[in-house]
């Protein structure tokens, strides 16, 4: 005989319809099946037949459902429920850590989603599509725009990665609020960077000695505020290498807009003497 529960709560089914919420604890958002198939026709590029697509948190399968029938879309999904839900569908989903798990292929010509919204989750899924791609491959994801927010961890992706930037509205997600983005990362080996701007510079400017960046924050003539106390530390007068050795950052940088800056003031505004060394003009 089976026993009824008259104080239970009956379940509300959901409708088809209504948006999915976020789950706290996979700091995950579900993407909107609509906004899915537009991230789709305006970013994925276009592939021969068979080419192989991964989404690295399928989720229920948002950017699967929306891919060409003649690519082959692989998901990988953390959570067994989910994945059930996108195999539920017809689609090929693993269960694992896509930061880990051994993939059926060796190779993809686009990873794509919305991963969870955890910088080392999202920094750990980039470097495992760096190995899954060829050059000229891409990452094309739905991105909190704090990832960004660094100059440190931009350069550092740049270092193999182009990376290009479109906003989103951060209301694309029920209770999101921070502003959102559609990022490209392209593995490239003469990376750019495009709608991002000052980065390496940032980070290059953040990693001079104290001293070298107050004068260029608070000097009133910026850089020549800097190669001034420059120069005053060098005894008044140098050599052009002394002076880069002076203030070049700490940490070897691939931008070396900083020398060109140099060169620019002591042009402008430094005197040369036969000897070579450099002074700025009284």
């Amino acid at each position: 005989m089976t026993m009824l529960d008259l104080f239970a709560q009956p379940e509300v089914a959901r409708p088809a319809d209504a948006p999915i919420q976020y789950n706290a604890s996979l700091s995950q958002f579900m993407t909107p099946s609509w906004a899915a198939e537009m991230i789709v026709q305006h970013a994925l590029p276009k592939f021969e037949t068979g080419a192989v697509v991964i989404e690295p948190s399928a989720g229920i399968g948002r950017f699967l459902d929306a891919l060409p029938d003649n690519y082959r879309g692989i998901g990988v999904e953390i959570d067994p429920k989910l994945a059930q839900i996108a195999q539920g569908k017809g689609h090929e989903v693993h269960v694992g850590d896509f930061r880990s798990i051994e993939l059926p292929v060796d190779r993809a010509d686009c990873i794509l989603g919305n991963p969870p919204f955890e910088f080392d989750i999202f920094d750990g899924f980039l470097n495992r599509s760096h190995k899954l791609l060829d050059d000229g491959g891409q990452v094309v994801m739905l991105l909190p725009a704090y990832f960004f927010q660094t100059a440190g961890n931009v350069v550092r992706w740049n270092r193999e990665w182009s990376l290009s930037q479109e906003m989103t509205p951060r209301n694309l997600f029920c209770g999101l609020k921070l502003p959102l983005m559609l990022a490209r990362f392209t593995k490239d080996p003469q990376p750019s960077l495009s709608g991002l701007i000052l980065y390496h510079e940032t980070a290059a400017i953040n990693d001079m000695p104290k001293i070298y960046r107050t004068a260029l924050a608070e000097g009133r003539s910026g850089w020549a505020a800097c190669i001034e106390q420059a120069l005053r530390n060098l005894g008044g007068s140098a050599p052009l290498q002394s002076i880069y050795r002076e203030i070049e950052p700490r940490r070897p940088t691939a931008n070396k807009f900083w020398r060109e800056k140099v060169r620019q003031v002591l042009q402008q505004r430094g005197q040369r003497a036969e000897d070579g060394r450099w002074k700025m003009a009284a």
